[in-house]
């Protein structure tokens, strides 16, 4: 009788190969066994060790990359674990950093870091608001050195060749929104156009332009998607674009007013949602009022906006392949909301103040993009969103003068919060919630404290499974500089024994893990009623110099110091610290 093949009877390149398939999970699982042959290589297969770190780093690795290129399995494990140090450390391959300046003195008011370069909004407007810009303009980036050769600084490529620095994308109307999306080398601008004394509709343009000539995007059927919005009075305009592979939303921000004889005082503010194939020009839903401007792609197919109004983030599936634009409204089954933390009485939110922002983005069709230098990018399902919104109260202050009389008065007091959500976690209570069609709105209690965290201070925008901020200065505390704050909601980086709060986590050198039973955070107790909590643990690293930023931003590979004219003019220095 012949005998059955077991698959520890493999030859050893075969049982790996297999293994190289399995989660690290599945991996942690294997090697808990006890089996003597399972131990021994996952013990000694570089292979798998290498597998094993990406996945505890949350990061792919890029096959683009002239940093790995030739080298071996055992010396690219050997960057990656270079990489994830200098990240616990805050540790930059070029020292205190990079300097790039902006080309126009009264500064730039928006920009994107993508994989190979900068782009900026900036051309102000004479005689016009703050951040009323026509023109956005790219600089190369050449990144050389990363972990393979650590010891080049970045340089900007056109400074290298003496040529102009920056390359004018697009010179025209004033400029409103602005968004990119690398994996089609795609740049999205939107321009506004208000209503002329013969019309009532306001109407946006978003002009579609491919990197890094600053032509019409070769791939879009119309170069400009034009959307025109009911609107008799028009003040300002506002919109976010978010784009994944062929999929783009917007989110317009306009005023209104009822009427043609209503009272300018009376204006009404109005957010809508578009969503649309760019590429076909094709709408795939009717606009529809929103509750913010502040659009999230989950998934290719699943969008999460948060509705300041309700209280809620608003998550809906999309098909992709309708011949007719969908109709979206609460009581769709594909439809659901989730319930924020109950406002204490008397506490509102300032209904324009939400943003929203994840990097990267889901992937349609994971591929390589085109340019990118560093060996690794964080992975998508691991990412999180991360939410800064305001709210408002009514306060009275009493006071006695100098005869003893009693006065008051009343003022608004307004506050900004700040909030991650895993995204993986919130998609997996959306699927949930669909398949049983009848959970339309999901309870704080539900879902919030295992996937959502309010931090004590508004993180910038962060990249992967890491945020950054400006550590609070100390009392009395008038030097330049401040320290930087990496927070990494990596579970695998939590490598202490959890603490049982908020108040007693525990520190080592610059680091200390934040607990995942902080219950009742007092600091934001004046606005939720009851206190919230949270399960979700953070890891909060800081920097052992502090640097005199205004702001900061982190990109898959870098930490971007940010230097304005005033608290309320445009950024006039981006400082770029690399670590790989």
């Amino acid at each position: 009788m012949r005998q059955k093949l077991a698959l520890l009877d493999l030859p050893i390149e075969l049982l790996q190969e297999c293994i190289l398939y399995l989660s690290l999970v599945d991996l942690i699982a294997c090697r808990n066994t006890g089996n003597r042959v399972l131990r021994k290589l996952l013990a000694g297969s570089v292979a798998i060790q290498y597998k094993m770190h990406q996945e505890r780093a949350g990061v792919n690795e890029n096959p683009n990359s002239r940093e790995i290129r030739g080298l071996t399995t055992s010396e690219r494990l050997v960057s990656l674990l270079a990489r994830e140090r200098n990240w616990f450390d805050i540790t930059p391959l070029n020292g205190r950093g990079y300097r790039l300046k902006m080309p126009d003195p009264e500064g730039a008011w928006l920009y994107k870091l993508l994989p190979d370069g900068i782009l900026i909004v900036d051309g102000q407007v004479p005689n016009s608001l703050p951040g009323h810009c026509t023109s956005v303009k790219y600089t190369p980036l050449a990144l050389s050195g990363g972990l393979a050769r650590s010891q080049s600084e970045p340089t900007p490529i056109a400074v290298e060749t003496n040529l102009e620095p920056w390359t004018t994308l697009f010179s025209g109307k004033q400029i409103v929104g602005l968004a990119t999306y690398p994996g089609e080398e795609l740049v999205a601008v939107a321009t506004s156009t208000p209503p002329s004394t013969h019309s009532s509709l306001f109407s946006l343009d978003i002009h579609l332009i491919e990197m890094p000539m600053g032509r019409p995007h070769s791939n879009a059927t119309e170069s400009i998607l034009n959307l025109a919005c009911s609107s008799i009075h028009y003040l300002e305009s506002l919109a976010q674009i978010e784009i994944v592979g062929s999929t783009l939303a917007v989110a317009l921000e306009f005023e209104i007013v009822p009427g043609p004889q209503t009272d300018l005082r009376h204006l009404s503010l109005k957010q809508e949602l578009h969503i649309m194939n760019w590429k076909s020009g094709r709408s795939l839903i009717k606009p529809f009022d929103c509750g913010s401007i502040a659009p999230v792609f989950l998934r290719p197919d699943v969008v999460m906006i948060p509705h300041a109004g309700l209280n809620q983030l608003q998550v809906f599936r999309l098909d992709l392949d309708c011949d007719e634009p969908a109709s979206l409204d609460r009581y769709n089954t594909n439809f659901v909301s989730f319930a924020l933390p109950s406002l204490a009485s008397g506490v509102s939110i300032v209904r324009d103040s939400f943003k929203s922002y994840s990097a990267p983005p889901p992937q349609q069709e994971p591929r390589p993009v085109s340019g990118v230098q560093e060996p690794f990018s964080s992975r998508a399902d691991t990412c999180l969103v991360n939410c800064h919104y305001q709210t408002f109260q009514t306060r009275t202050d009493f006071y006695d003068d100098d005869e003893d009389n009693v006065h008051w008065h009343e003022f608004t007091e307004v506050t900004d919060h700040c909030f991650v959500v895993r995204r993986a976690s919130l998609l997996d209570i959306f699927s949930s919630s669909v398949v049983r069609a009848r959970d339309l709105v999901v309870a704080w209690e539900r879902w919030g404290p295992g996937c959502l965290r309010f931090l004590d201070f508004a993180a910038g925008q962060g990249a992967g499974q890491r945020l950054i901020g400006l550590a609070p200065r100390a009392r009395g505390d008038y030097s330049h500089g401040r320290y930087l704050q990496i927070l990494d909601f990596n579970p695998w980086n939590h490598k202490k024994p959890v603490p049982d709060s908020d108040s007693d986590s525990k520190s080592s050198n610059r680091s200390r893990l934040v607990g995942e039973k902080g219950a009742c955070l007092a600091s934001f107790s004046a606005f939720t009623s009851p206190p919230m909590s949270s399960t979700l643990p953070y890891t909060e690293v800081t920097s052992a110099q502090a640097y005199d930023f205004d702001e900061v931003r982190l990109s898959d590979s870098c930490i971007l110091g940010l230097r304005k004219h005033g608290e309320l003019g445009g950024i006039r220095e981006i400082h770029i610290l690399h670590l790989g």
